[in-house]
């Protein structure tokens, strides 16, 4: 089994599901990823040979121009991570800085922008990318003696491996990009509902949520197929599985996030999917 591949820690990466999600987007060419996050979803499916060429992006100009980044420059990325930001000894000064220098900056296509934002993400509070109202980075320090460099590191040289393959959608993407066609399937990750919707300062609504739905259901009338990842709650249940045909199938092993009230716990991942799955992966309809 290929190891995801994730060039940010990020609250919600599909990193610890991808073998029981892989299969669903198995028997097309074309991968298209319009809400990436940590790109785990999309390097990891080039990476493993499901799917050959892929299309991505992200609603938050923050992680979408770090993508195109990595992906055209990734030698010096790596350069700028080993040589000129902290690596050891870590103090919340030094966090506040390199945050208040990104902000300052702000979200822009530059090497150094995206060498920053992945030390503030590895060095940041529990794996989160959150923006404010204001468009501004915000997430607290996390204390650590010193980050993990060489995963970081890894990451990199693993997109690089795929980054060929890779068309960077038009900046800034949200979940309306479709790919048609039956070499190609429409891989939506929204933030979860009730949590982590402060992924862009607009922040990702239950309105935004049954847009989606109604965006799905769109693709499908013209032909393509969508798979929609989501944790297991009534909630996404009722959006994404009122869309007509969609099949729905609930992932095991189960995924591990961050609730709404600050607590954890473990919750299954639901997947709703145009395409049925062989019978060996007979996809459970409600």
């Amino acid at each position: 089994m290929t190891t995801p591949t994730r060039l940010l820690k990020y609250t919600g990466s599909k990193s610890r599901i991808m073998p029981a999600l892989l299969p669903y987007l198995t028997g097309y060419d074309g991968l298209n990823d319009p809400m990436c996050g940590s790109g785990c979803v999309t390097y990891t499916a080039l990476r493993a040979g499901v799917v050959q060429r892929a299309h991505m992006g992200d609603a938050n100009p923050w992680v979408h121009l770090m993508h195109k980044e990595v992906q055209a420059f990734p030698t010096l990325i790596s350069s700028w991570l080993r040589n000129m930001l902290p690596v050891e000894d870590i103090t919340a000064d030094a966090y506040y800085d390199v945050r208040a220098e990104l902000n300052e900056t702000g979200p822009d296509a530059s090497l150094v922008s995206a060498a920053r934002l992945i030390w503030l993400n590895r060095n940041g509070f529990n794996g989160l990318m959150r923006l404010n109202k204001k468009g501004k980075i915000n997430v607290p320090w996390c204390k650590r003696d010193t980050w993990p460099l060489a995963e970081a590191l890894k990451a990199i040289e693993e997109v690089a491996s795929v980054a060929d393959r890779i068309t960077m959608l038009d900046e800034p993407c949200g979940f309306g990009s479709f790919a048609g066609g039956p070499d190609w399937v429409n891989y939506y990750d929204p933030p979860y509902l009730g949590t982590h919707s402060a992924h862009t300062k607009d922040g990702f609504t239950i309105e935004d949520h049954k847009r989606l739905a109604r965006w799905a259901q769109i693709n499908m009338e013209h032909g393509g197929d969508v798979v929609i990842s989501h944790s297991d709650t009534p909630e996404a249940r009722e959006i994404y599985g009122s869309i007509p045909g969609i099949l729905v199938s609930v992932l095991d092993p189960e995924t591990y996030r961050s609730v709404s009230r600050g607590k954890r716990g473990t919750v299954s991942e639901i997947v709703f999917h145009s395409r049925p799955l062989p019978a060996t992966n007979t996809p459970e309809n409600q």
